[in-house]
Parts: C-alpha cells; sequence; structure tokens
C-alpha cells in the first residue's frame, strides 16, 4: 500500500523523468506518453489529451501512446473507444498481462461479462502471480450473480484493500451482514488515509449512498488517484442517478 504522500513524491519524479525525455528528445513520442499517463493520475485531462495528441503526432504506431489513450478515454467514460484503443496495444503485444487487465476492467464496465472474463484469464495466464487480475475476476463473478466466487477469488489476493473490498461485497451478496461489515471496518481501519475510494465502492455496491458519496468526497479532498476510475466502475452503479454524483464529476471536470 502506497501512502498519498509517497504518491505524490512518486508523481513529482515521474513527471519530472518525462519532462527530462522530452528535453532530450522532443521528437520522442514515448516522452509524452509517459508525462500524458502522469497527468491523467493527476487529473489533468486537457493536459493528458495534449500529450497524446503530441505523442500520436509523433509516433502513430507508439504501443506505450495507444496505452496511455486506452486509460484516458475510459476515464472520460469512452468506453468503447478505450476497448479499441486497448486493443491496438495487445495486437502489438499480445503478452501484455497489464493491458489484458485493461481490457477486461473495460468490458466489465460495459457489461460484456464473457469478453471481460476471457481477457482476463488471457492475463492470468500470461503472468498468473498478477496481483491485481484475481480482483477483477472476482468483480466479473460478482456482477454475474455469483458472490460465493467472488469470495474464493478475494482469498487469492495479498491482503490490502481489493481483497477486503472483495470480501466485504461478496459477504454483502450472499447475506451475511455482520462478515461483511466485519471486512468493510478493516478496510477503513487500516487503509482510509490511502484508500477512501474503496471504501466508497463498497458502500455504494451495498446500496448506501451516503456514506459512498462522503468517502466520494474525502477521496477527491485526499486527491486519491482511484478517483479516475469514477466513470466507469461497476461498483458505483447505484450512485448513476444521484445529484451528489453529478456534483462530483463536475468538480472532478469529468463529463456527466
Amino acid at each position: 500500500t502506497v501512502s498519498s504522500a509517497d504518491f505524490a513524491l512518486g508523481q513529482r519524479r515521474a513527471l519530472a523523468a518525462a519532462e527530462q525525455a522530452i528535453t532530450t528528445d522532443p521528437a520522442l513520442a514515448d516522452g509524452y506518453a509517459a508525462r500524458g499517463a502522469v497527468r491523467i493520475e493527476s487529473w489533468d485531462w486537457p493536459g493528458a489529451q495534449a500529450d497524446i495528441e503530441k505523442a500520436f503526432a509523433l509516433n502513430p504506431e507508439s504501443i506505450a501512446t495507444y496505452a496511455c489513450n486506452a486509460c484516458f478515454l475510459a476515464t472520460q467514460g469512452r468506453l468503447p473507444e478505450a476497448i479499441t484503443a486497448v486493443g491496438k496495444t495487445l495486437e502489438k503485444n499480445p503478452l501484455s498481462a497489464e493491458d489484458w487487465q485493461k481490457l477486461g476492467r473495460f468490458k466489465a464496465a460495459v457489461g460484456d461479462l464473457a469478453g471481460a472474463r476471457q481477457a482476463l484469464n488471457r492475463g492470468l495466464a500470461i503472468s498468473p502471480k498478477d496481483g491485481t487480475l484475481p480482483f477483477y475476476l472476482g468483480l466479473v463473478s460478482l456482477l454475474e450473480g455469483r458472490p460465493e466466487a467472488t469470495r474464493a477469488e478475494s482469498v487469492k489476493l495479498p491482503n490490502g484493500p481489493p481483497r477486503l473490498v472483495l470480501m466485504a461485497v461478496a459477504e454483502h451478496d450472499l447475506g451475511h451482514t455482520a462478515a461483511s461489515q466485519q471486512a468493510l471496518e478493516a478496510l477503513i481501519e487500516k487503509h482510509s488515509q490511502d484508500f477512501p475510494y474503496r471504501i466508497a465502492e463498497v458502500y455504494a455496491w451495498r446500496g448506501e449512498r451516503d456514506q459512498a458519496i462522503a468517502w466520494l468526497d474525502r477521496a477527491y479532498t485526499q486527491h486519491d488517484r482511484l478517483l479516475r476510475f469514477l466513470k466507469f466502475d461497476p461498483l458505483l452503479r447505484s450512485l448513476g442517478d444521484d445529484p451528489r454524483y453529478a456534483a462530483l464529476l463536475k468538480k472532478m471536470k469529468l463529463p456527466e
């Protein structure tokens, strides 16, 4: 788990490294793609878009630029385009477990659960020890209405927020209220300072909208980098018609 302060430091270093690469070679597309990726995590959407456009102008075939563009499009809620973009990266680099994971997440967000599972399993075949793929496979199982499979995926994860999120939502859907609350309380106790967004996910899935919005607001204040998933996270679906959710999108300068 990375603290907010450590993440901010890492962001500054990553931005400095990308800008140094651009200064050293202004014709290097991957330097702009790298800066675009940092800007996405910093919620600088216009800056990210400008870097992506510059990178494509310099090298229309850059894998790094397609990968960055896929992430940018997803943050904007443009999921069909994001799926196409990540597909381009996989055409060029089919052994990227990370890109199979992205494809799985984006397909899950548009409701293509069979496609999502297939993509995530491809990623797992490439990288069996990947620490994130079981989380998204558990999420797909949840969306399929199979919380027992979600709980089974949770135990494959290391101790941390993703494991506790899956446990909390799976136990909720299984009707185990006390077990769900126990997992949520552990998540709050251990990770409220670093991952308030994850806490919001659990509350939103359980239908507790006031608490979910409160934790999303806290995620905004703490600049939780996961807030970039706001527009395409299936765990937040219950908030879609809440005016407070729309207000947060506006504050994030994201399309409503």
